[in-house]
């Protein structure tokens, strides 16, 4: 795989979040892009949006992704990118999601 951390830049390229995250949760990378509802896309996207924000630099730090900025690679607003946040931190006691996480942060080389 190429390398995850952006040169001059302390953070994970979003893009190879989506890689990787779409890799565990067997979703097409297209998929993201639409207007879909399904489960998976849904679930998909939430995750994504959990790690942008895991390894977003500070405000005033090269590299920074505002909430609005996250959302509107998939065309939603930032009031749905702090939802998926919120419900990935809520339901961490559910074990499948717990695994995708943990799963995903070996991935992503983040402790």
């Amino acid at each position: 795989m190429t390398p995850y951390i952006s040169p001059g830049v302390k953070t994970v390229d979003p893009d190879f979040i989506r890689k990787v995250v779409c890799e565990q949760t067997g979703v097409s990378e297209r998929d993201l892009y639409h207007k879909c509802r399904l489960e998976e896309v849904v679930y998909t996207r939430y995750l994504i949006y959990y790690f942008l924000h895991l390894v977003n630099p500070k405000y005033d730090e090269p590299g920074h992704l505002t909430l609005n900025k996250m959302g509107a690679i998939y065309f939603q607003d930032h009031t749905t990118v702090v939802h998926g946040i919120k419900r990935i931190n809520n339901e961490m006691y559910d074990s499948r999601i717990k695994n995708d996480v943990e799963t995903i942060k070996k991935k992503l080389f983040i402790k």
